[in-house]
């Protein structure tokens, strides 16, 4: 099961979808925790603590973000940032791939883009 945190401005749409697969995802969402309009280096930190991995729309600022937790060598789990002209149906299955086929250590630092070149 894929632990993940989305940010506040995550589709929704795309998110119910990713739920409905009850066995491949345990989602929680930034309004859930507390989190609503906090900065995206609280973000990250929450995610790395809790060891889920960030789905995120946010390309101007959360990679660079990450980027920097990396530099400072703080912990960081995956951060997936999901193109938003992507058409759901393209990001859900790179996503249902995503959930289908990383394990364990592949979640740590690293920051992927989606659709998958």
């Amino acid at each position: 099961m894929v632990r993940a945190l989305t940010d506040e401005n995550f589709n929704e749409h795309l998110l119910r979808a990713l739920l409905r697969d009850e066995s491949a995802w345990d989602i929680v969402r930034v309004v859930d925790v507390g989190l609503r309009s906090r900065d995206d280096s609280v973000i990250l930190e929450f995610a790395a603590a809790e060891q889920r991995l960030l789905l995120t729309h946010d390309l101007k600022t959360m990679p660079t973000h990450a980027c920097n937790r990396l530099a400072q060598d703080l912990p960081m789990w995956c951060v997936i940032v999901v193109d938003e002209r992507s058409s759901m149906a393209d990001a859900l299955t790179d996503l249902e791939l995503v959930a289908g086929c990383a394990i364990g250590e592949e979640w740590r630092g690293n920051i992927w883009f989606i659709p998958f070149p």
